[in-house]
């Protein structure tokens, strides 16, 4: 039940009598019933109906979830982090700078992350701070490129101590709200991290939130020579999440990666539907 009340209210919209879905953002196999839309989720194998769920069931539904729900009402407000401070030497060009949605995807992201953020700042390579989309942005230059991603997460850290930090990698244009809301309702502030769990059951530390008492445990880490945020993840304690479509973690590092979404989703968008994210 709160699965589907934090899919419903990040996938629809509500009416005088009922939850509608927004056109925009309706999954592959949605259709409408003469009262009711039918919402199917093919990245999980489950049908769910939603039968005019007002909203008091749905907001009774995330209150009956209790203790996390508060913790993380009651805990420092989340910043956003985006990793885009990569070499690219795979992808042969600046993975932030590529269009997936119509404008450069570290803007999309920025745009996507100041939903659930109180800021958003991105974490860059000396050589791209102030240039291209980047001078538009509140960046973090990271001074120790060789540390990689607990790199970035340590100079954002260097900057405000006690941020707790939704931290997400530029190279991942498949991130949809749904993850994201699956995240931050998740997310235990007692906890070092709140992190989800991929089918393998490989953790991802870069759909993440960091809270700040795990700065202290990196920087131990890393004065060891271990720049591992994974690592970090699996020494705990962790609040562990499984994501509503693992498609939508999946990071793009090659040309024909990059291109072969680039047709998925301009095919999404000629057609005006979501296809799902697990093919």
């Amino acid at each position: 039940d709160l699965y589907n009340a934090i899919v419903a209210l990040s996938q629809l919209s509500y009416g005088p009598n009922s939850l509608r879905r927004e056109r925009n953002d309706c999954p592959l196999g949605c259709q409408d019933g003469p009262n009711f839309p039918l919402v199917r989720f093919p990245s999980v194998g489950v049908f769910a109906t939603i039968r005019t769920w007002g909203l008091d069931r749905i907001v009774a539904t995330l209150k009956s979830a209790g203790g996390n729900a508060m913790q993380a009402n009651n805990a420092g407000a989340l910043q956003g982090l985006i990793l885009a401070g990569g070499r690219s030497s795979r992808m042969g060009v600046d993975k932030g700078l590529i269009d997936y949605h119509g404008q450069a995807q570290v803007t999309w992201l920025a745009e996507l992350l100041g939903e659930y953020c109180a800021s958003v700042r991105v974490s860059v390579g000396s050589r791209q701070d102030q240039s291209g989309d980047y001078a538009t942005m509140t960046t973090i230059v990271d001074h120790q490129p060789g540390l990689g991603p607990a790199g970035g997460l340590i100079s954002a850290w260097k900057t405000a101590p006690e941020a707790a930090w939704l931290l997400v990698a530029v190279d991942m244009p498949l991130l949809d709200r749904a993850t994201l809301t699956t995240l931050t309702a998740g997310r235990s502030a007692t906890d070092l991290a709140t992190a989800f769990r991929h089918p393998d059951g490989m953790l991802e530390p870069l759909c993440t939130i960091w809270e700040p008492s795990a700065r202290v445990l990196l920087e131990r880490r890393l004065e060891r020579g271990d720049a591992s945020l994974r690592r970090l993840l699996e020494s705990g304690p962790v609040r562990v999440l499984m994501p509503p479509s693992s498609g939508s973690l999946s990071s793009v590092d090659r040309p024909e990666d990059r291109n072969r979404i680039r047709r998925r989703l301009e095919k999404q968008r000629r057609l005006g539907i979501i296809l799902p994210q697990d093919m």
